[in-house]
């Protein structure tokens, strides 16, 4: 899917744009908001962004489970040459001692991405601190041109970029 990101600063043009993209059969599940403004999005019944929207918990949950299963080959290979584990651990309970390992470090990730602001959304930081408002349209690939000429003259919405729903773990921001 494609996700379409439009910027406003008026939270009545972002309730219109919401009644129009339902009307042209975009969901709530494929359509949030993103501000400060909390209270005003939940007034307006609009859809808000949730954590994984606004926080690098994916991303950093991948990266933190790649460093693992890195970690968890070298810890293989070093156990198997340099100690007797396999002699008394077994083959299952080396492989558990590694799937802790993934699992541990996966959980590190997403408590790092916790802290950390989406990498994708970084670039509307300054607007959204300042009061606008973020709008995120997620699209089908044949759904994205017509949506892109339903809003193209809407007033008050701007169209601010495009990127996939993909979440890539090496991704520089």
């Amino acid at each position: 899917m494609k996700r379409l990101y439009y910027l406003t600063h008026d939270i009545d043009v972002a309730e219109s744009v919401s009644k129009l993209l339902h009307a042209n059969g975009i969901s709530d599940w494929n359509f949030h908001v993103l501000s400060k403004d909390e209270a005003g999005i939940q007034k307006h019944h609009l859809h808000a962004a949730t954590p994984i929207h606004q926080l690098d918990i994916l991303r950093s949950g991948e990266r933190g489970f790649f460093f693992g299963v890195m970690l968890a080959v070298v810890m293989i290979v070093l156990v198997s040459q340099l100690t007797s584990w396999f002699d008394m651990f077994g083959l299952i309970g080396v492989l558990g001692i590694c799937a802790i390992t993934v699992g541990f470090s996966t959980w590190i990730g997403g408590f790092v991405g916790m802290q950390t602001e989406n990498y994708k959304i970084q670039r509307f930081h300054d607007v959204i601190e300042h009061g606008g408002y973020l709008l995120m349209i997620d699209v089908l690939p044949k759904q994205k041109a017509p949506i892109e000429i339903l809003l193209m003259n809407k007033h008050g919405v701007s169209k601010a970029g495009e990127d996939t729903t993909l979440v890539t773990p090496f991704h520089h921001a």
